[in-house]
Parts: structure tokens; C-alpha cells; sequence
């Protein structure tokens, strides 16, 4: 008789493999998921912040240019005033560096930063000048400065560099953005291998229901009856070993053994 480990302890084994693999199937795809899509959010976040703040600096500096110049063709204050307080209070430029650091910028893009700064640094004392012509009402001049062909190439320079920064800026962050879609889609794969998995595990289990209780069952059923009706002769196709159904076969068997020697016991007297 084989030794072969107990039906129901079988079964109890892979029920309990197959609820433990659908848990870790539901926490891996659960968890995988929501990690890869926070981070994709995250990413797609960054992006969108940081082609905001590059807006912003290049807008700050536009706006720098514009108000001094205008100041120079009009003389009003106010422009004068929008000048000096963007420089000194408002400092959106700087803020707005400060925060695309904190996303994180490459070597490339904050020496990019700093040429613009050094530009425009070094317009402030043509600048300065020229609202001081403003002042001392010899507007033509500050025109003339802020007009020039230098100022006007330093100015286009800084355009330039601010267009070309921010060209390069969201080219990486949507790089950056399309590895982590490229990650998320990676967890849903995974996911759906897991899941099936979980289904192969699932078929087993109900393989081994049928192959190994189930029509096991079904032939003895089917002996039981034929016995009842007196067929003594025809052989049980069930494996007796020491399973829950090994014994419940031998014991079918040692029956129809038993009749067969009450039967030859009956013929011997007769």
C-alpha cells in the first residue's frame, strides 16, 4: 500500500496556499498600484510645476525690461516704482529659482540660471542709469540706452537662454514623467501575471478536488450500486493506499471479496 498523505489534509494545504496567494496577490497588486501611480502623480506634479516657475522667471524678467523702458518713454512713477519693488521686495526671479532647485535641476540647467542672472546684472547699471536720465528729465538718453543695439542683444540673449532653459527643463521632466507611466505600466503587468497565478492556483485546487475526490467518489458510488444489484465480478478502478479514499476502496474491495467466498461457499453445498 503506497503512503500518501491524507485527502483532506491535501486539500486543507492547497485551500490554505491558494487564500494565502490570493492575499499576497491582492496586497502586491494593491500596494504595487497605488505606489506606482502616487508616483507617477508626483512626477506629472513636478512637471507641471516646473514649467510654471520657468514661466514665471522668464515673465519676471520680461517684465523687468518692460517696466524700465517704459519708464523711460513715459516718466510715470509708477513704472519707476514696479521697477525698484520687483527688484528689491517682490524678488520673483529668485523665488522662482528656489523652487525649480527644490524639483531639482541638472548642472546644464542651473548654469543656464546663472548665465541669465549674470545678464541681467549686468543691465541693472545701464538701467539704473538710464531712469536716472529719466529723472533729470533727459528722457532721450534713458531711450537711447535702453534701446541700443548692446542692451537690445543682451536682452534677446537672455530671451534666448530663458527659451532654450525651458525647452530643456520640460523635455526632462516629461522624460522623467514617461519612465515612471513607463514603471506604472510595469506594476499593472505584474499585477495581471500575479492575478494569473492566482487562477492557475485556483485551477488546480478544483483539479484536485475532481481528479482526486470527487470521481474517486463517484466510481465508488458506482460499485456500490452494481454490487446492490448483484454484479459481483467487475474490479473497483480506484487505488487503494492510505488516503481517506484508499480505505474507503479497500473496504469496498474486501466486500465484493467477501461475497464471492459466500457465493463459492453457497455453490459447494449445493
Amino acid at each position: 500500500m503506497k503512503n500518501k498523505m491524507k485527502k483532506h489534509v491535501k486539500a486543507k494545504l492547497l485551500s490554505a496556499i491558494s487564500i494565502l496567494s490570493m492575499i499576497m496577490c491582492g496586497i502586491l497588486v494593491v500596494t504595487g498600484l497605488r505606489g506606482a501611480n502616487r508616483e507617477l502623480r508626483e512626477e506629472q506634479t513636478a512637471q507641471l510645476n516646473a514649467t510654471l516657475y520657468a514661466i514665471a522667471y522668464g515673465e519676471t524678467s520680461a517684465y523687468l525690461t518692460d517696466e524700465v523702458r517704459a519708464y523711460a518713454v513715459t516718466g510715470l512713477e509708477k513704472h519707476y516704482d514696479n521697477y525698484m519693488k520687483e527688484v528689491n521686495v517682490d524678488k520673483n526671479r529668485e523665488k522662482n529659482v528656489e523652487l525649480m532647485k527644490k524639483i531639482g535641476l541638472t548642472e546644464d540647467e542651473v548654469a543656464m540660471i546663472e548665465k541669465v542672472s549674470g545678464l541681467s546684472n549686468g543691465l541693472v547699471p545701464t538701467e539704473e542709469k538710464a531712469m536716472q536720465y529719466v529723472k533729470n528729465g533727459y528722457k532721450q538718453k534713458a531711450y537711447n540706452l535702453l534701446y541700443s543695439d548692446e542692451y537690445e542683444a543682451t536682452v534677446a540673449e537672455i530671451t534666448a537662454t530663458i527659451d532654450e532653459f525651458q525647452v530643456k527643463l520640460q523635455d526632462r521632466m516629461q522624460k522623467r514623467v514617461d519612465q515612471q507611466n513607463k514603471d506604472f505600466l510595469f506594476m499593472v503587468g505584474l499585477a495581471f501575471v500575479e492575478i494569473i497565478i492566482m487562477f492557475v492556483i485556483q485551477v488546480l485546487f478544483v483539479k484536485f478536488v475532481l481528479r482526486e475526490l470527487i470521481n474517486p467518489i463517484l466510481k465508488i458510488e458506482k460499485k456500490m450500486i452494481e454490487l446492490s444489484d448483484g454484479d459481483i465480478n467487475s474490479a473497483l478502478d480506484v487505488q487503494i493506499d492510505n488516503t481517506e479514499i484508499g480505505h474507503t476502496a479497500k473496504a469496498v474491495y474486501y466486500f465484493q471479496e467477501f461475497q464471492n467466498e459466500i457465493i463459492k461457499y453457497i455453490k459447494q453445498f449445493n
